[in-house]
């Protein structure tokens, strides 16, 4: 599962909401307003900031849809 801590619920938040539905991805959404930069958590993965995080969502995107192509593990 993935977990996001953020500040605050904003509109590049929410952009990583919808990537992670569209993905179908199991993922928490936290609110921490003490962070300093927003984190993704995926098991002994930490990614911090905005666009870090960004390309941790694409990379994982250009995985899945690589596993789901016809004749890869599906």
């Amino acid at each position: 599962m993935i977990l996001i801590r953020y500040t605050e619920y904003d509109a590049e938040v929410k952009n990583w909401e919808n990537q992670l539905r569209e993905m179908v991805v199991a993922y928490r959404l936290e609110a921490l307003p003490e962070l300093e930069e927003p984190e993704l958590r995926e098991q002994d993965k930490v990614v911090t900031g905005n666009h870090a995080i960004t390309a941790y969502l694409k990379k994982l995107r250009q995985d899945v849809e690589d596993w789901r192509a016809p004749g890869c593990g599906v």
